[in-house]
C-alpha cells in the first residue's frame, strides 16, 4: 500500500473514497508538474528574448555610433531588458541616473551603457532564468483544497520543530505523501517550511 493511501486512509475513508480522492490527487500532481514545465519554457523564452534585445544593442555600440538606431532600439526593446540594464547603470553610478538621462554624442556614456550592458549579459548568464519550487507550491494549494473538500476543516500544521512526541498532524502525513508522489525529495520538517511559506504569500489556504 502505498504511502498516499495510508495517509488518506488516517482521514477515516473507505476504500471507494480512499480511490476517488487518490484520483484526484494523482489529477493534481499531473497538473502541478504540466505548470511547472510552462512556466519553465515561459521564463526561458524571456531570457532569450532579452539576451537577443542586449546583444543587438551591444552590436549598435561596438559599431560606429549611430544614436538615432541605438534610441530607436532601446525603445523597441522589452520591459524586463530596459529594467535590467537600467539597474546596471543606478549600480555604477551609484546614483538614479537611468538610459534615458544619457546623451549618446559623449564618448564616456557611450562607454557606461556598454558597460552595464556587458554587466546584465553576464548577470543573465549567471542565471537559471527558471522558476524554482513551482510543482511543490502548486501541489500544496491542491492538497490544501482537496483536504477541506474531505473533512471540512481548514488544513492544520504546527509551525515548530518536529519532535518525537509532536506527531505530524493528518494534513501534514497526507501533503509530505503527496509531495513525495509528485517526485519532490522533501523532509517532514520541510514540509512544515513550505506550507508557511506558501501561506504567507496566499493566506486563503
Amino acid at each position: 500500500m502505498t504511502t498516499l493511501k495510508l495517509a488518506l486512509l488516517r482521514l477515516n475513508l473507505n476504500r471507494h473514497q480512499v480511490a476517488f480522492w487518490e484520483a484526484k490527487i494523482q489529477h493534481a500532481i499531473t497538473l502541478a508538474a504540466t505548470t511547472e514545465q510552462f512556466d519553465r519554457h515561459s521564463l526561458a523564452a524571456e531570457k532569450n528574448l532579452v539576451s537577443v534585445e542586449l546583444t543587438k544593442l551591444e552590436l549598435l555600440l561596438k559599431n560606429k555610433i549611430d544614436v538615432a538606431a541605438i534610441s530607436n532600439q532601446w525603445k523597441a526593446a522589452s520591459p524586463q531588458t530596459r529594467i535590467l540594464v537600467n539597474f546596471e547603470i543606478r549600480h555604477f553610478l551609484k546614483d538614479n541616473i537611468v538610459f534615458e538621462d544619457f546623451d549618446l554624442h559623449i564618448i564616456q556614456h557611450q562607454h557606461l551603457m556598454l558597460r552595464s550592458i556587458k554587466s546584465a549579459r553576464g548577470w543573465l548568464k549567471s542565471k537559471r532564468g527558471l522558476s524554482n519550487g513551482v510543482k511543490a507550491t502548486e501541489i500544496v494549494h491542491a492538497l490544501s483544497a482537496i483536504y477541506r473538500e474531505i473533512t471540512h476543516n481548514r488544513p492544520d500544521i504546527a509551525s515548530g520543530p518536529i519532535e518525537e512526541n509532536n506527531i505530524p498532524s493528518l494534513f501534514e502525513q497526507l501533503l509530505l505523501a503527496a509531495l513525495r508522489e509528485g517526485n519532490i525529495d522533501i523532509k517532514p520538517q520541510s514540509v512544515r517550511k513550505l506550507y508557511s511559506k506558501v501561506q504567507k504569500t496566499d493566506p486563503s489556504n
